[in-house]
């Protein structure tokens, strides 16, 4: 129930009065978010195959790194491949999860969760 006077931010008819249709920034949007997603994905799969290149050949000869840090992965590779797994997954899935297959459409309703997050949070 909404009180007298206020507003309701996710009203889309309210956020088409605050931008004109013409607003350059709202079409542009789902161009932004798509690069961000694609950069995010590069860097996913870029620390998966740094990852593997050091924990393979470590495993497959039955030895440990001397970096204390990559000997971690290597002595858990169960723990390890478990969280990245799951990751990689869900960040090469995302662009191509919309109903009718679209990334750009994934990357509007994004928006549009994020815009209405936005707005139910001010």
């Amino acid at each position: 129930m909404q009180q007298k006077g206020l507003i309701d931010m996710t009203d889309r008819m309210f956020r088409t009065e605050l931008m004109p249709a013409e607003a350059p920034s709202r079409r542009r949007t789902p161009w932004l978010v798509g690069i961000t997603v694609a950069i995010l994905i590069l860097i996913v799969l870029g620390f998966v195959a740094v990852r593997l290149s050091v924990d393979v050949p470590s495993m497959a000869a039955g030895t440990v790194p001397d970096d204390a840090y990559d000997a971690r992965f290597v002595r858990h590779p169960w723990l390890t491949y478990l969280h990245i797994g799951p990751g990689v997954l869900y960040m090469v899935a995302l662009p191509s999860s919309s109903p009718n297959g679209s990334a750009a459409a994934t990357m509007r309703s994004i928006d549009d969760w994020a815009e209405s997050c936005l707005a139910q949070a001010c």
